[in-house]
């Protein structure tokens, strides 16, 4: 190789290092700027996940519900993995937080390396330049599972548009391993996989139409529209079952299950202490357990409408004026109230 050719190859990688080195110590200072801001560890379910994570080490992984399934066990399960009986909380607190930003970092490498495989060069380089300065870098000094869970998410929806366009067998299973995996850090995964499950869903109407049709291609979609949530299923079956066995529901979750049915945190709160007090089914006449139907019940339409009033108004506060939250994020809550009225 002539030198001058060389010598090119060589700035050029000297530019790059120097621009990553440059947006690393960037992200790490407003890392650490938010990691002051983070002080109190019982904000934001930070300490539940810290007690998860407690009893996790102590029962050597067998730990694997709150009693309300509110936390999932695969992010507490890695802060197990650098838990000490010797520290008190503060000391787990920030070391905690100081893991998560290095969990953040290796997030940003996977996510990084998948947009530049999958989409231009400009275009990854500008997703992940945004993904880590309006997301990560803000959320990263927290004891949360967040950030792992929108990487592991992001990663299925990456992969399954790549299975959509160009089906492969290890593709479906790998969307149904991640989907598994985004779920069991954060119950929030499902309408992800069953998005995917319908998309197939319409690609089969769309051909069934069309008269394009053979008996290979039905077993083509079957195949490709099975296999993920088959192996979502198979690798979550026994949480799924345990979840059966206690609530009486495969996907029990106090939050979908019981808090979405009442107007406020506090009453969400008054009804869980003296409902929920033992493990299990609320021990109580179906009629007072909430739900969709008691709730429609007990409410006009005016009041459902001034409910949605309410928490767009309460949403806008958040995310555009409150000192403890408000991080920039008024445009994104402004266009996602958009989106919601459309």
């Amino acid at each position: 190789m002539p030198a001058s050719i060389q010598a090119k190859h060589i700035g050029k990688a000297l530019l790059t290092a120097g621009i990553a080195l440059f947006f690393l110590v960037l992200y790490l200072d407003v890392a650490q700027k938010q990691s002051r801001r983070n002080h109190d560890l019982t904000r934001n379910d930070q300490l539940a996940y810290m007690n998860f994570a407690k009893k996790a080490y102590e029962t050597h992984f067998q730990y694997t519900d709150t009693d309300s399934r509110n936390q999932m066990p695969l992010y507490p399960w890695i802060q197990a993995l650098f838990y000490s009986p010797q520290m008190d909380d503060e000391a787990f607190f920030q070391q905690g937080k100081r893991l998560n930003v290095a969990l953040s970092l290796v997030c940003l490498l996977a996510l990084g390396i998948a947009f530049f495989h999958k989409f231009s060069k400009i275009y990854a380089f500008y997703s992940i330049l945004v993904i880590a300065f309006l997301v990560f870098a803000i959320k990263s000094p927290w004891f949360q599972t967040e950030i792992l869970f929108y990487t592991l998410f992001g990663l299925a929806f990456i992969l399954s548009l790549d299975t959509l366009l160009s089906p492969k067998w290890h593709k479906s299973i790998g969307v149904g391993v991640l989907f598994a995996l985004a779920h069991f850090s954060k119950a929030s995964a499902l309408p992800g996989l069953l998005i995917f499950i319908s998309s197939y869903g319409i690609l089969f109407l769309s051909k069934l139409f069309s008269r394009s049709l053979n008996r290979g291609q039905v077993r083509h979609i079957l195949y490709h529209a099975l296999a993920p949530p088959l192996v979502f299923v198979a690798l979550l079956f026994p949480y799924f079952q345990e979840s059966k066995d206690t609530y009486g529901n495969y996907f029990y979750n106090v939050n979908t299950t019981f808090y979405i049915w009442f107007d406020s945190w506090d009453d969400a709160k008054e009804w869980s202490s003296i409902a929920l007090r033992r493990r299990g089914w609320p021990d109580m006449p179906d009629e007072e357990i909430p739900s969709l139907s008691k709730y429609l019940r007990e409410h006009t339409t005016d009041d459902i409408i001034e409910r949605f009033r309410n928490g767009a108004a309460k949403l806008l506060r958040t995310g555009c004026h409150s000192s403890n939250y408000g991080f920039g994020y008024c445009s994104q809550v402004g266009l996602s109230l958009i989106i919601l009225a459309l």
